[in-house]
């Protein structure tokens, strides 16, 4: 199956433009996990993500007044942001879906499918919660929180799946005290950690992401590339003593990120699972290759988001290699975003009509 997705003339943008103000995200859904070109071998799909047929929808869609002509412009899904707000006594537990519910049921009404977004922590608490797997307290909150919300929405009509939180890279899911518990795992002392670095930590206890990262800066020496370096094509190494393309302290530390974002997701899939079996689960919209190759076991359907401006500036087909990436050999059906931003780089005269 293939979707060709082709510019209106200007006369039908600018009606859909108006009817649609609120929309920034267009995104279809290719549940198409074995194609004419697919192998055998291949990991068989989702059994619940295979019952579907494409979807469509646009996010920022949130009064009933604009599902008529939402629903008139071909989508036939909604996502219902959920949210997590303290009560007026600092009460963080509690919480009044109705509104969000009430707006479902409206779009149900019109034959629209529902997927519901969760949020990552209550609403402007984002940073000063450790949203860490690793962090009882906070595991223990979300699911908390989940468990409720699950309850009160789960026989929504038409409901086919949540939605985990956007984009975790913008979440604080790594800090210091998981750093130096990921270090004491992969390293025997600071004695190792010393001679693969060429650092002189007193102790494990004594390491920090802001001081890995100076140590990594001073070891570059940030000299800043000039104009030749940047256009020339030819991958050149530093030249150091020790032979190093790049300081292992930072591969170190991207290792740590990528486990402690993996390891975060899995939560959350394994607190939804627990609650609801029956439902579609998605990734979130994920804007980076390195996030939709992490993304673990239990998720049905992953969302590449890697717009012009946020992945390669392909404005023409919108990296499309995102797409095959994120099916991972047809273990996960794919929801791609598709930005409709005027990318900075191109006059309006060279999109397509």
């Amino acid at each position: 199956m293939a979707l060709i997705f082709r510019g209106e003339k200007r006369e039908a943008r600018n009606e859909r433009r108006t009817s649609l103000r609120h929309c920034f995200a267009l995104i279809a859904i290719l549940l198409c996990l074995f194609t004419g070109a697919a192998k055998s071998q291949e990991a068989p799909p989702s059994p619940l993500a295979s019952r579907l047929s494409p979807l469509f929808w646009a996010d920022g869609i949130t009064r009933a007044g604009e599902l008529d002509a939402y629903k008139a412009q071909g989508f036939n899904v909604v996502v219902v942001r959920l949210s997590w707000r303290a009560s007026p006594n600092g009460e963080i537990s509690a919480f009044d879906l109705a509104p969000q519910r009430a707006f479902a049921e409206e779009a149900a009404r019109r034959g629209l499918k529902v997927i519901y977004a969760l949020p990552a922590a209550p609403t402007g608490l984002e940073t000063p919660f450790r949203l860490s797997a690793n962090s009882g307290a906070y595991v223990s909150l979300w699911t908390a929180w989940l468990q409720g919300a699950v309850a009160s929405l789960r026989d929504t009509p038409n409901l086919i799946g949540w939605m985990l939180p956007d984009d975790p890279r913008a979440l604080p899911y790594f800090d210091d005290a998981g750093f130096q518990s990921w270090i004491s795992q992969n390293y025997a002392d600071v004695g190792v950690v010393n001679r693969q670095w060429k650092a002189r930590f007193e102790s494990l206890d004594d390491l920090s992401i802001s001081g890995v990262n100076q140590l990594i800066s001073n070891w570059s020496g940030e000299a800043p590339l000039t104009e030749k370096e940047r256009q020339s094509s030819v991958v050149t190494r530093r030249q150091t003593e020790e032979g190093w393309a790049f300081h292992p302290a930072a591969l170190a530390l991207a290792h740590y990120k990528w486990d402690a974002y993996r390891a975060l997701v899995t939560t959350w899939v394994g607190a939804l699972r627990g609650e609801d079996k029956t439902h579609l689960v998605l990734s979130g919209r994920t804007p980076d290759y390195a996030q939709l190759l992490s993304l673990p076991a239990g998720i049905d359907v992953a969302v590449p988001d890697l717009a012009p401006d946020a992945g390669e500036n392909d404005i023409v087909t919108h990296n499309p290699q995102a797409i095959d990436i994120a099916r991972r050999g047809g273990k996960f059906g794919v929801l791609p975003v598709i930005s409709p931003r005027v990318s900075a780089d191109l006059p309006a005269s060279a999109l397509p009509d």
